[in-house]
């Protein structure tokens, strides 16, 4: 339970949903957890819950977007604990909707956010990592990374692109004693959806299309405990399992149910 004791663990996006969820998890099982948000004050909350049940936590600003961020808060890990053992880079944007009806800025945020700034999350950890001689990165990433999604192809290309690095990065790390883990998750109820930018403005359309949400305690909780193997793939729930096995058994089987998905979503929307 407590295997992760004395180790240093950096979360983005930690001010709400899987982030705020896996930083209260590790701290719990005796992790130092550094809490990174957009900003310093959006992730002083979780931090401070953490500190108040009896475990380390700092919190810290971190936009992702920007390198420097993401250096520094690395180096203020490194700088108080001698090393950084974990970082999780779990920041992350949703688009609900048709491909051509997000904007070209947001279109190119969500590439920048859920792809660009984890490969430099990686990029700056591997560096501190490889001089240490041994860490963990798991970068968070979807269902949608490998299924077909329709209604969320700008989330998905970029998951997909987050489970490509992490493939390859395995493949790279693991003779220097780090391992490269990713998360595929499956609606997890968290402010990612309700907080999505949705120009048609039919969130809970989408919604509907998908069974009752897990809590994020509960994925993280299983995201925890999959830490701890020597996984590639961690998921959560178990039916996300199911479904990857499906798809690459019988992809035909998997696309015909996503345009089923998407014609009910349009008839929905048309209403």
């Amino acid at each position: 339970m407590n295997s992760f004791n004395g180790k240093s663990v950096l979360v983005t996006g930690a001010a709400s949903g899987v982030g705020k969820a896996l930083s209260i998890e590790l701290a719990s099982r005796g992790a130092e957890v550094f809490v990174t948000a957009l900003t310093g004050g959006e992730a002083r909350p979780v931090a401070e819950a953490i500190v108040a049940t009896g475990g380390l936590a700092h919190a810290m600003k971190c936009d992702v977007t920007e390198n420097e961020d993401i250096r520094n808060a690395i180096d203020v890990v490194v700088q108080q604990c001698g090393k950084l053992d974990l970082i999780i880079n779990n920041a992350g944007l949703l688009y609900i909707g048709e491909f051509t009806d997000m904007d070209e800025a947001f279109l190119k945020k969500i590439y920048g956010v859920n792809f660009t700034a984890v490969s430099m999350g990686c990029y700056f950890a591997l560096k501190q990592m490889k001089k240490q001689g041994h860490g963990h990165i798991v970068n968070i990433a979807s269902m949608a990374g490998l299924l077909p999604s329709p209604g969320m192809a700008a989330y998905a290309s970029s998951k997909h692109g987050v489970v490509g690095l992490s493939k390859s990065l395995q493949a790279e790390c693991t003779a220097l004693g780090i391992k490269v883990q990713v998360a595929c998750l499956s609606n997890v109820e968290s402010d990612l959806i309700d907080g999505a930018e949705c120009k048609t403005g039919h969130n809970d359309v989408y919604r509907k299309l998908f069974p009752k949400p897990q809590t994020s305690a509960g994925a993280a909780k299983k995201l925890a405990d999959g830490m701890r193997s020597s996984r590639l793939f961690l998921y959560s729930p178990f039916n996300a399992r199911v479904a990857a096995a499906v798809y690459r058994i019988s992809p035909r089987l998997m696309q015909w149910s996503c345009g089923l998905m998407m014609k009910r979503y349009r008839e929905d929307v048309q209403r």
